[in-house]
């Protein structure tokens, strides 16, 4: 082996430990996925004793979010009235999340890197099942109609948990899922992830969320599935409807007690009748007994 050839083996070497330690250097916090309008709080593993600065890294800049000095903070200009630092912590609380705020957010103590934490603000719609039915969740994406059925991957989460998962060509289901969601590898193929969920309960309330391949989002971005209420409180009907509902029901009831009270006047008659002719009957017998009588 040539000097030369020994130097650069030494060169790659010595980059090679500097990326390294500067990957272990680097830290992460944990990530973070909110509905836009929620709170998102954004936290790192290291507390800060100094000079705290958030901010979200763009392509070719970083953006201001908060940035705080002797309990002293400055907000950017495009998280207005929507931040709060706290320094002992470092921590950072968007309030509300809006759907730009998607992106990875960099921590600076003092001026050095703390860590970088990932937010994720997704739009869901909401769905709603009855107890006992069946409810499809809708999710779709591009696929490709030549995949294997042995490298199809999809899996569906309910605040992140797993509901159902296809993989291999076999299912496996989350707690309380067993043999009740089901997703399909044929309908992949059409870009299709959507699940089936049989027998709704209350308890499946929550957020859904579908992927595949390498976490891959479908879309929607997440489904809120709640149950629906038949409630007849919970009816609202047109007002001129509920006063004209009120009116017929007191014209009925009061049709009711006049009807009720001439039956029971008629009835009432009958019977004095036929107690005047019964003593008009006993009254005649008793005279023709005492006409015998005195012959």
């Amino acid at each position: 082996m040539s000097i030369h050839t020994a130097r650069a083996a030494l060169f790659m070497w010595f980059v090679f430990l500097m990326v390294c330690s500067l990957s272990l250097s680097l830290s992460y916090g944990p990530p973070v996925s909110v509905k836009v309008g929620s709170p998102a709080l954004l936290t790192c593993s290291t507390p800060c004793h100094g000079d705290v600065k958030w901010a979200l890294s763009k392509q070719l800049e970083e953006l201001l979010a908060a940035s705080c000095k002797k309990e002293i903070c400055v907000e950017g200009d495009v998280f207005q009235n929507r931040t709060k630092v706290k320094q002992e912590n470092a921590s950072l609380l968007l309030d509300p999340a809006v759907y730009t705020d998607t992106g990875w957010y960099i921590c600076y103590c003092s001026g050095s890197v703390l860590c970088d934490v990932h937010l994720e603000v997704f739009a869901p719609i909401t769905m709603s099942g009855s107890v006992g039915e069946k409810v499809t969740l809708p999710c779709y994406t591009r696929t490709d109609k030549n995949t294997a059925g042995n490298d199809i991957l999809i899996w569906w989460e309910k605040d992140g948990k797993l509901v159902v998962k296809l993989q291999n060509g076999k299912l496996s289901y989350g707690s309380g899922f067993e043999q009740r969601a089901s997703v399909s590898a044929s309908r992949y193929k059409d870009g299709d992830l959507s699940l089936d969920l049989t027998r709704f309960r209350s308890s499946d309330e929550g957020v859904y969320r579908c992927y595949h391949r390498n976490k891959d989002l479908g879309y929607p971005e997440a489904v809120i599935l709640k149950e629906s209420s038949t409630r007849l409180e919970q009816t609202v009907l047109p007002r001129w409807i509920s006063s004209q509902f009120w009116i017929l029901s007191t014209f009925l009831a009061l049709l009711c007690v006049a009807v009720f009270f001439w039956a029971w006047q008629r009835a009432r008659s009958q019977r004095q009748r036929t107690s005047s002719l019964a003593t008009m009957v006993t009254s005649a017998s008793l005279h023709g007994n005492n006409s015998r009588a005195s012959i």
